[in-house]
C-alpha cells in the first residue's frame, strides 16, 4: 500500500500542477473522490498517524491548486465531514500521547506540528463573503456604535495580500471546536499559536472572523487549563487590543465574567494582570471598562479582597497573642490573594482618576464604604490611597471625607480598648501613623 500511496500522491501532484480544468475537477467530483479517500482513511485502522498526515497533505494540497479553478472539491470535503475528520484525528492522537513512552511522543507531537500547519493553510483555501465589521441598516445607529466601541485612530485594515485573507471560515469554525475539548497542554498551545498566526497574517483576518467568537469559546474553560495555555490566552486578547487598535468587546465581556466567577484564584490573577496591562497602555479603556460592566467587576472583586483582609486580620492577632510568650511575630506572606487585590485597587485607581462618571458608579456599587472599611485593618497601600484621593476630590467628596475621619476615628479607640499586647500595639501603631501621614499628603 506504500507503493501505491506513493504513486498516487505523484499522479495528484502532476495533475495539480499541469492537468487542472473544470472539465477534470467536474469529473473528479462526480465520482466522489473526495468523499472515498476521507472514508477509506477513516475505515482503515493499519494506518499509522504519520501516514494520515502525508495523505492529507496530498489531499489538502489538491484542494488548494483546485480551488483556484473551481471551489466544488472544497465543497466536497466540507459536504463529506473532512473538517470534522481533521478534529477528530487530533483528538485521537491526543489520546495516544498519553498512553506512549518518549520515542513515540516525540513522534505524535511532530504529527500535531504538520497538522495544525496545514490546516493553517487551508484556512486561505477557497472563497466566502465576508460580513463588514458593524453591520446595521440604520446608519445614525452605526455611527453611534463606531464612536462607542472605536479606539483613537482606528481603521478596520484590508486585506493586504490575496495569500494572507482568511477566506476558509468553516475550516476555522471546526478548528476552534478542538480547544475546549482537549486537556492536552502541547495541541491547545499549538492551536493558539494558529489562530494567532493567522491574526498576524494579515490583520484584517480578525475582523472576517470576529463573528465565530473563537477566543470567547475558549473562554469558557481557560480555568481548567494549564499556566502555558492561559498565558498564550491572554497574550490573544492583548495583541487584538493593542495592535490591531481595537476594542475586543466580546473577549473584554468574557474576561469580566472569568474575572465574576472566580473559579482559579491564579486564572483571576492572569486576568486582571492583563486587564490592567490594556488600561496602562490606553486610557481609552477607562470609558469601555465602563460600559462592558468591569468596572462593576473590580468593585465586586475589591469586596472579596476586604474579606480576605478581615479574615487575615484575625488570623493575625491570633497568632501574635499564641506566641507572646515566646516573643515571636509571624510576618504576613504575600499570595495570590494578595496580588490580586492589589491589581484590582491599582485598576480602580485609574479607572476612577479623572472620570466622574466611573466615580459615581463606584459610589453607587458600595465602593467607596468599601474602601473605608479596609481602613480597619490598617490597610494603607498606594493603590488605595489613590482611590481615596479621587473620592475626595470628586463631586460630593465632602461625605466621604467625613466617613474617613470616622472610621479613622473609630480604629483609634479600638485599639486603646484592646488588651495590651506590645509588640502587635507598635505594629499596628506604626502602620495607623504611615496611612495618616499618606492621608495628610493627599489632603
Amino acid at each position: 500500500n506504500t507503493k501505491w500511496r506513493a504513486l498516487a500522491r505523484e499522479i495528484l501532484f502532476i495533475i495539480a500542477e499541469h492537468g487542472l480544468s473544470k472539465a477534470i475537477l467536474s469529473y473528479l467530483h462526480g465520482k466522489g473522490c473526495i468523499a472515498l479517500c476521507l472514508d477509506n482513511m477513516r475505515r482503515s485502522s493499519v494506518f499509522k498517524p504519520l501516514d494520515i498526515v502525508e495523505m492529507l497533505l496530498s489531499i489538502i494540497a489538491f484542494l488548494q491548486r483546485s480551488s483556484c479553478f473551481s471551489q466544488i472539491l472544497l465543497d466536497d470535503f466540507k459536504l463529506n465531514q473532512g473538517y470534522q475528520f481533521l478534529i477528530d484525528f487530533l483528538l485521537k492522537v491526543d489520546k495516544e500521547l498519553e498512553k506512549n513512552g518518549a520515542e513515540e511522543n516525540n513522534v505524535l507531537e511532530n504529527v500535531f506540528q504538520r497538522t495544525i500547519s496545514m490546516t493553517v493553510s487551508l484556512c486561505n483555501t477557497g472563497f466566502s463573503q465576508t460580513q463588514t465589521l458593524l453591520s446595521c441598516t440604520d446608519q445614525k445607529q452605526k455611527h453611534v456604535l463606531i464612536a462607542k466601541w472605536q479606539l483613537q485612530e482606528f481603521r478596520v485594515p484590508h486585506i493586504s495580500a490575496k495569500e494572507t485573507g482568511k477566506r476558509n471560515s468553516k475550516e476555522h469554525q471546526k478548528r476552534k471546536t478542538k480547544e475546549p475539548r482537549s486537556d492536552n497542554a502541547l495541541l491547545c498551545c499549538r492551536i493558539l499559536e494558529a489562530i494567532m498566526d493567522i491574526y498576524r497574517m494579515d490583520h484584517a483576518n480578525y475582523f472576517i472572523l470576529e463573528s465565530l467568537n473563537t477566543l470567547c469559546l475558549f473562554a469558557e474553560k481557560i480555568h481548567l487549563k494549564p499556566e502555558m495555555i492561559q498565558s498564550s490566552f491572554f497574550e490573544l486578547v492583548e495583541f487584538i487590543a493593542v495592535q490591531l487598535n481595537f476594542v475586543p468587546r466580546k473577549e473584554l465581556i468574557a474576561l469580566s465574567v472569568i474575572l465574576k466567577s472566580n473559579h482559579v484564584m491564579e486564572t483571576s490573577v492572569r486576568c486582571t494582570r492583563t486587564l490592567v496591562h490594556l488600561l496602562r497602555i490606553n486610557n481609552g479603556f477607562i470609558d469601555v471598562y465602563r460600559e462592558v460592566g468591569i468596572l462593576e467587576v473590580f468593585v465586586t472583586c475589591m469586596k472579596r479582597y476586604k474579606e480576605y483582609l478581615c479574615i487575615r486580620s484575625d488570623a493575625m492577632v491570633s497568632e501574635m497573642r499564641e506566641d507572646h510568650g515566646k516573643g515571636l511575630v509571624t510576618p504576613s506572606t504575600s499570595n495570590n490573594a494578595e496580588s490580586l487585590g492589589r491589581l484590582v485597587l491599582e485598576g480602580l485607581g485609574m479607572l476612577l482618576c479623572g472620570s466622574s462618571t466611573n466615580t459615581a458608579i463606584f459610589k453607587n456599587c458600595g465602593g467607596n464604604k468599601c474602601i473605608f472599611e479596609m481602613m480597619k485593618y490598617d490597610h494603607f497601600s498606594p493603590e488605595m490611597l489613590k482611590i481615596v484621593k479621587e473620592l475626595i476630590s470628586s463631586v460630593g467628596g465632602e461625605d466621604d471625607m467625613l466617613n474617613m475621619l470616622k472610621n479613622m476615628n473609630l480604629n483609634e479607640e479600638w485599639e486603646k480598648n484592646k488588651k495590651p499586647i506590645r509588640k502587635e500595639r507598635i505594629t499596628i501603631s506604626y502602620r495607623m501613623s504611615q496611612g495618616k501621614s499618606s492621608l495628610e499628603g493627599l489632603l
